[in-house]
């Protein structure tokens, strides 16, 4: 009868230190290559999804700045008998005092100066965030959205959109949610453009420009004070395919 052989702790111990380790295998030059190929390759996937995100947020973020105009203005409306600001106001001496200062108590305090401070403005209620090369900011109020003065008529209630000291009714709109109250146009000038602070001429005019510069769209502000996100053919037209005119356009006088 054979005796039983016993593996005490020492001895596995032992064979253990005596057993060789696994070999394990390194990448090779090819295998770290397409590594680095796919991992650029989700890169290239990414950045323009994610470019994209960032310009959507900076949309939903100028429609919210636009809602906030819509609430000072009714504030400045209820306060002055239905009647919104001018375009801007000219005294006796010749200055201009440009409606985002009229609107500005009611939402900062004091006022900025009367003109030329654009940087008095920048990251505001009054400027979009979409971040701009082409127009360039207007040299009085910077990226200032573009005030609907097709509304404003003079005393004899004729439309008067580039009059100083015109006011609009907008009490009297009947159909305030079809009429707009900004939008986001430039000015052009040769090569260059500005933002405008005001419709100072019609879409269709040469030195007029709708900005589409929300990944292809443009935000519009309605006197009801909804925002939409308007694509170029959400815009009024005329018979012929062009843009509505301003001066006979309900959607743009209010009546």
């Amino acid at each position: 009868m054979h005796a039983q052989c016993k593996i005490t702790t020492a001895d596995r111990a032992s064979l253990e230190a005596h057993t060789p380790a696994p070999v394990r295998r390194a990448f090779t030059l090819v295998e770290l290559l397409v590594v680095i190929a796919v991992i650029a390759l989700l890169i290239a996937l990414l950045l323009p999804a994610l470019g994209n995100a960032r310009a959507a947020a900076r949309q939903v973020a100028c429609a919210s700045k636009l809602h906030q105009l819509s609430l000072t203005m009714q504030y400045y409306v209820n306060d002055y008998r239905g009647l919104a600001p001018p375009s801007h106001l000219r005294d006796a001496s010749g200055d201009y005092e440009f409606w985002p200062r009229l609107l500005w108590p009611y939402l900062y305090s004091g006022k900025p100066q009367l003109k030329n401070k654009p940087t008095q403005y920048y990251k505001t209620t009054f400027n979009c965030t979409e971040p701009t090369i082409f127009p360039r900011h207007n040299g009085d109020m910077g990226w200032i959205y573009t005030y609907n003065t097709w509304l404003l008529r003079d005393s004899s209630g004729s439309v008067s959109q580039q009059a100083a000291n015109v006011s609009a009714k907008l009490t009297s709109i009947q159909r305030p949610s079809d009429v707009f109250l900004y939008v986001e146009v430039c000015f052009l000038s040769g090569a260059n453009g500005n933002w405008s602070y005001y419709t100072a001429d019609g879409l269709d005019h040469v030195n007029a420009e709708l900005l589409y510069h929300h990944l292809g769209r443009t935000n519009a502000l309605f006197i009801d004070g909804h925002a939409k996100f308007m694509a170029e053919g959400d815009w009024p037209r005329d018979p012929d395919g062009s843009y509505a005119t301003e001066k006979t356009s309900p959607y743009w006088n209010g009546k």
